[in-house]
């Protein structure tokens, strides 16, 4: 699985090419009610939900499918870790099992096969709810130059699964990272892990990029949805 290797590969590097991942978590986290003492964390990475928490938790599930990320996620007597697929359905049975007042997920959700899907199992655990995914807006200016598409979910779709959560607040916020220059942008891209299911860019693209972007920052778009 492309996404996998691409976020197992780069997990020890994560958080030092992650910056904007740990503003979305840290709005997800400002987006939760009463300080919930039971908290799923679902697509975890390394752990930026958990540390933006303010408050003390009785226990937090840190669910991700990369071993990788999951070695580097704090630990904590209070942290259980879970090595499982959002895509797969089993998963929301060991997240109901777990019982928990809140469940969270920042810049994972994305790469959700089926979105319409994810989020119905979401809403189904019926608990307070924060979510934060990217979307196919993120990096247009890259794509568009390159002449690649975004492996994500566009704008229409995640709006459209988004109304399974009934009483859900939904808002967008736009982003933007800037860089010395195209080629530092590129090695951000590279190990951050976030090709996800894109094949590798060309020796023709690259060289578009390093001479046609015609930006000095990335674009970043981000969905949040509360819910209860």
């Amino acid at each position: 699985m492309p996404v996998l290797q691409e976020f197992s590969r780069f997990a020890t590097e994560y958080n030092t090419h992650n910056s904007i991942q740990r503003c979305v978590a840290a709005r997800v986290v400002s987006m939760l009610q009463g300080d919930p003492k039971r908290i799923v964390d679902i697509g975890c990475g390394t752990g930026a939900v958990y540390e933006a928490l303010d408050w003390p938790v009785d226990s937090f599930m840190a669910v991700d499918f990369s071993r990788e990320m999951l070695a580097e996620h704090p630990d904590d007597a209070k942290v259980f870790k879970q090595q499982q697929d959002f895509n797969q359905p089993d998963v929301f049975e060991t997240i109901q099992s777990f019982k928990p007042d809140a469940i969270v997920s920042a810049s994972a959700l994305q790469w959700s096969v089926d979105i319409e899907q994810t989020f119905r199992n979401i809403a189904g655990l019926g608990r307070q709810t924060a979510i934060a995914l990217f979307t196919a807006n993120t990096f247009r200016a890259l794509h568009e130059c390159a002449g690649t598409q975004s492996p994500i979910h566009e704008r229409k779709p995640i709006l459209e699964a988004a109304q399974c959560f009934e009483e859900g607040r939904i808002e967008f916020e736009q982003y933007r990272l800037p860089f010395e220059n195209t080629a530092a942008m590129l090695r951000y891209i590279k190990h951050s892990g976030v090709r996800g299911r894109d094949s590798k860019l060309s020796v023709a693209q690259v060289r578009k990029l390093l001479n046609e972007y015609p930006l000095n920052y990335l674009e970043f778009e981000v969905v949040y949805i509360r819910q209860g």
